[in-house]
């Protein structure tokens, strides 16, 4: 997980449950978040590193690596 990632979670998430922010993390199980908080993450994300996540994408994020994986994939598609 990159630091900018962190850093985007780290507000979103309950700070109860900083200490489980891993890549293997689940967003609801896990981390307690919800559709909405996914949906912050996902602006955050796109302001960051400044292009736009299909909604289709961010609705598939079931954990922290799947939220690497699509900036990965994004900034692939942008290089």
């Amino acid at each position: 997980m990159t630091p900018a990632i962190l850093s985007i979670l780290t507000p979103v998430v309950p700070a109860s449950r900083h200490h489980l922010i891993a890549p293997d993390a689940e967003l609801e199980a896990d981390l307690r978040l919800c559709a909405l908080d996914r949906l912050t993450i996902a602006h955050v994300v796109e302001e960051h590193f400044n292009f736009i996540m299909p909604d289709a994408e961010f609705e598939r994020w079931q954990t922290v690596a799947d939220i690497v994986a699509s900036v990965e994939r994004r900034e692939r598609v942008e290089a």
